[in-house]
């Protein structure tokens, strides 16, 4: 029997197990995995440059229900600097729902893998580890829609975050470590 997921109260009709981009020359290529989906018509992908103002790139048809893990891709052309890109499901009722949103940009450095974000699931703060010594960078925490809801400079000292005091609802976030080495997103659940 095909039942949605809840989390935090919240019915899920699809379970995102990873959404991940990585940039090639002036493309990116994105690929996003589904643990289970119900009643799922189509996602969409959108890009933004400056984080207010989405342009849709490509709509793919979904695998409509399903309790197999499915796996999509799509190439995204274009690309110069950074971009913001957001995956979105549409159910075959019209609803329409933001599943995240990961931020990248070109480096001339290697992108530092080792960096790590935990506990997760958060309760009250997060920390970060593995950064190279001198790491300078930026943390931003994005909402499931998009929207920028805290940033703040990083480095090997001040790697903590406390998460009770940013006034958050219990929920899903996208978190982008920036840096001169690059950038590595993270889906992050926050419940207090």
């Amino acid at each position: 029997m095909n039942t949605p997921q809840s989390f935090g109260g919240e019915i899920l009709l699809v379970e995102l197990v990873s959404l991940e981009g990585k940039l090639v020359n002036d493309f990116t290529v994105l690929n996003w995995t589904t643990a289970t989906e119900q009643n799922n018509d189509y996602f969409s992908i959108y890009r933004s440059d400056d984080g207010k103002n989405w342009i849709l790139v490509e709509d793919i048809l979904a695998a409509g229900t399903s309790n197999i893990e499915c796996s999509y891709s799509s190439t995204v052309s274009g690309i110069h600097e950074k971009v913001l890109l957001k995956l979105e499901q549409t159910d075959f009722d019209g609803t329409t729902k933001a599943l995240g949103v990961i931020e990248l940009k070109h480096s001339n450095e290697t992108e530092s893998s080792d960096v790590v974000l935990y506990p997760n699931p958060a309760t009250s703060s997060i920390n970060f580890g593995g950064f190279p010594s001198g790491f300078q960078g930026e943390f931003s925490l994005y909402s499931i829609n998009g929207l920028v809801v805290y940033q703040t400079p990083l480095s090997e000292f001040d790697n903590t975050i406390n998460l009770n005091q940013l006034g958050l609802s219990q929920g899903i976030f996208i978190g982008v470590v920036s840096s001169e080495l690059g950038t590595k997103s993270y889906l992050v659940r926050y419940a207090p």
